[in-house]
């Protein structure tokens, strides 16, 4: 089973040992991890579906070896006051260094395999290469309207600066210019790749969709 769902996260133990009044570490940890499985390549690393990399003693927690098709692994020794000190950027290359070893741990973990393995470290390196940051079109939601006057394009948008937020363009074709707005909140850390489901334009309105006919995004194009 191809990997499809990877997370970082801390563990209920680990709480105790984060400082007050900082970011949740789940939100530091949300983009890396994301921009990591959006530049791997779609492989099967252990069978898994889903990888949590939990940060922290484990406790009472269970820790699966692909069971239903989910992993969870155990970094029991993280130092989070140390790593609450670090800069942005030092978290970032921080939080990669733990995910890379934890998914090539798990990849050999039964047996060795070079070609994935050299995929896993080749992806870590990608991350760095981006500057830890993708702005990702989301082509099911680019529209143009009827008129063909105006364009939609709408990017995911992944870093540390904004979590992960959504960002539209219009492209008035008209006059060759540009506004953005935000769909989302900015920052944010929720991933919405299935919520937002659909788009289209009506009436100069550009209108997001869930799964289930909701509009959770609408706005007349001038007004973007």
């Amino acid at each position: 089973m191809k990997l499809n769902i990877l997370t970082m996260e801390n563990s209920e133990m680990a709480r105790a040992n984060i400082p007050p009044n900082v970011l949740p570490f789940r939100w530091l940890a949300h983009h890396v991890s994301k921009i990591f499985l959006m530049l791997l390549p779609k492989i099967d690393i252990n069978g898994s579906s889903k990888i949590s990399v939990i940060f922290g003693q484990r406790g009472q927690e269970v820790a699966f070896d692909n069971v239903l098709g989910v992993t969870s692994y155990f970094i029991e020794d993280f130092d989070f006051k140390t790593f609450y000190s670090l800069s942005s950027h030092e978290q970032e290359f921080t939080l990669l260094t733990e995910l890379t070893k934890a998914l090539l741990f798990i990849a050999k973990r039964k047996e060795e395999n070079k070609i994935i393995s050299d995929l896993i470290t080749a992806t870590a390196y990608k991350v760095v290469h981006c500057g830890f940051s993708l702005q990702i079109p989301i082509k099911k939601l680019g529209k143009s309207s009827a008129n063909r006057k105006y364009k939609v394009i709408v990017h995911r948008i992944l870093n540390a600066d904004v979590g992960e937020a959504w960002r539209c363009t219009v492209i008035d074709k008209s006059t060759l210019t540009e506004t953005e707005t935000w769909i989302t909140k900015v920052p944010d850390y929720l991933d919405r790749t299935d919520y937002f489901k659909r788009a289209e334009i009506k009436d100069d309105y550009y209108l997001i969709f869930t799964n289930l006919g909701q509009i959770v995004f609408g706005k007349k194009l001038t007004e973007i």
